[in-house]
């Protein structure tokens, strides 16, 4: 039983012959427009060695640009926070200073101002830092 074979082995050599000088053709054009024996990785495997190594390095750069960007943020806020507790120890400081350092003097004023204070309110200074009690003026 002969066997049929619907295809013309010819005609298809051709056709791939054909496509492959249309190729090459395109890549000599390209060469020869852009001025460059390489123009995309494709055309030899050094250029896709480099393609690649060169994108990873892009990578890593772009990568440690953010990675110190958010560390000099962080330091700013350190910053900042230390800026704000260096101001309360300071006035906390000035306040230690002022508390002890004030002479007898202030302190009998201040202890007199109260006490007429609490006398032209009808309060008597002793009744109010004591406990409460039944004896209180109403």
């Amino acid at each position: 039983m002969p066997t049929v074979l619907n295809s013309n082995f010819a005609a298809s050599s051709a056709s791939l012959n054909l496509s492959r000088a249309r190729d090459g053709l395109s890549m000599s054009l390209e060469r020869l427009s852009s001025g460059k024996r390489i123009n995309s990785e494709s055309n030899n495997a050094g250029g896709l060695t480099m393609a690649y190594k060169t994108k990873g390095e892009r990578s890593r750069t772009l990568a440690t640009m953010i990675s110190i960007r958010n560390a000099l943020s962080f330091l700013q806020v350190q910053g900042g926070a230390m800026s704000t507790v260096g101001k309360v120890f300071s006035r906390m400081s000035q306040l230690r200073t002022m508390a002890t350092v004030l002479p007898s003097g202030v302190s009998a004023f201040n202890d007199r101002r109260y006490k007429r204070i609490c006398e032209s309110s009808n309060h008597s200074p002793s009744s109010d830092r004591d406990v409460p009690t039944s004896k209180h003026k109403q």
